[in-house]
């Protein structure tokens, strides 16, 4: 398989990609860089860009760590898993718009326009520290995610490494080969039924191979023939191509948008292929995608609980009348959002209530089986001192029965506080 992925490369490899990933990590770890986050793990750092750099700018050698994994032996770095360098959305840097327009120019540039696709960056590769598969995001090692990150809907629930890895097991168990990982990382885009983003794959469950690198060779990028031998020989499912029948650039874009008209896909990542090396990537998105973005961006977990509390609504057919009277112009995908964060929202609420109804059963019991003991507030107080559950006890002793409702309706605010939405979805009960 390598001999063969090497004869269809012939030329001198280019090891400057490989002194661009060292040269920025060192940085990075030397203080000479900001802007970074690091994750560590035994001798595993993960670099990846800070979420302000989309707002700030980014610096050139702040463009390679987006997940670029390395290992650290010996106060010197080792790349495990290289990472895609940041590429810009059309429109968004004139720089590097003007670069792409330049390439374009270029006499023998190959173009290609891979389908953008909706999902999370997932790469397999082998854990030096222990010689096992380990499985990351462009932000965790683990392949795990960060509970404040929210996503559209019920993505938080999910472990994006595990649910990667499961799915590898059962549809290709091949790509978990530890000779083939040695060498190559492969780049997949995982497609999950509770990980939508935006475009909605349904019940679909796959990992799209986007691109190989070739660590044996200076973590060259395969080109777009090599990438489709390579998924070929491995039985992976490669990102689709759109067909765009025009050389001329504009005339490609309007192709594009006509393909994507009425569609909620996300768009394309035009690449450019010059000297068969992959050699500039951009994004093209797709109208449609980013209005139906921009709606869905305030469709989060913490507006729903905003919103549901605001207007007291106990059913998702109530909630569902109040967000349409609102918003009457809401896309269904959208609404769907919304349902699911409202039904977790439930599950959140009778956690709660559940929670102060067993309060108060433990503190009625507590005064049965201590009537006698408790004469004064002062033996009360001792008798509860290490009980967690103490400042709930205060509370019901000083309003009574007769404030019942009060003493819940505090007992349910304190409770929230304790434990807010984003830490019980993350917690399993």
């Amino acid at each position: 398989m390598s001999e063969q992925l090497h004869q269809l490369h012939q030329e001198k490899i280019d090891i400057s990609r490989v002194e661009k990933f060292l040269e920025s990590a060192n940085a990075v770890l030397e203080g000479e860089m900001s802007g970074i986050i690091v994750r560590e793990s035994g001798s595993l750092r993960l670099f990846n860009a800070e979420r302000m750099l989309i707002y700030e700018g980014y610096d050139p050698n702040q463009e390679y760590l987006k997940g670029l994994i390395c290992q650290i032996e010996n106060g010197e770095l080792k790349i495990v898993a290289p990472c895609f360098s940041k590429f810009y959305n059309l429109g968004e840097k004139s720089e590097n718009d003007q670069k792409f327009y330049q390439l374009l120019q270029q006499e023998g540039v190959v173009v290609h326009f891979p389908e953008k696709v909706d999902g999370t960056n997932i790469r397999f590769y082998i854990n030096p520290d222990t010689q096992e598969i380990g499985t990351a995001t462009r932000g965790m090692i683990d392949g795990g995610k960060d509970k404040d990150e929210e996503g559209f809907g019920d993505a938080a629930n999910i472990h994006f490494g595990r649910e990667a890895l499961a799915i590898a097991k059962e549809q290709f168990p091949q790509i978990l080969d530890k000779e083939l990982l040695g060498r190559f990382t492969p780049i997949f885009e995982l497609i999950h039924p509770e990980n939508r983003i935006v475009t909605n794959y349904g019940d679909r469950k796959d990992l799209v191979l986007l691109a190989v690198f070739d660590k044996m060779r200076g973590c060259r990028e395969l080109t777009r023939k090599e990438l489709d031998y390579f998924a070929k020989q491995h039985g992976l499912n490669l990102v689709e191509t759109l067909q765009v029948d025009s050389s001329n650039w504009n005339e490609a874009l309007r192709q594009l948008h006509t393909m994507w008209q009425g569609t909620d896909k996300e768009g394309a990542v035009v690449t450019v292929e010059l000297n068969n090396e992959v050699s500039f990537r951009v994004k093209v998105k797709s109208p449609e995608y980013l209005e139906l973005m921009r709606v869905m961006k305030f469709c989060t977990l913490n507006r729903t609980e905003e919103l549901a509390d605001n207007w007291g609504t106990a059913t998702w057919e109530t909630f569902r009348e109040k967000l349409h009277e609102q918003h009457p112009d809401l896309p269904e995908e959208v609404m769907m959002g919304y349902e699911i964060h409202f039904q977790i929202y439930k599950r959140y609420l009778n956690f709660v209530h559940h929670r102060t109804e067993e309060i108060i059963e433990g503190y009625d019991q507590f005064v049965q089986e201590n009537a006698e003991k408790i004469v004064a507030q002062k033996d009360f107080a001792l008798m509860i001192q290490n009980r967690a559950d103490k400042s709930f006890f205060f509370l019901l002793r000083k309003l009574g029965r007769e404030k019942i409702d009060e003493a819940k309706q505090r007992m349910i605010e304190q409770l929230r506080k304790q434990t807010p939405l984003k830490d019980f979805i993350s917690t399993p009960f």
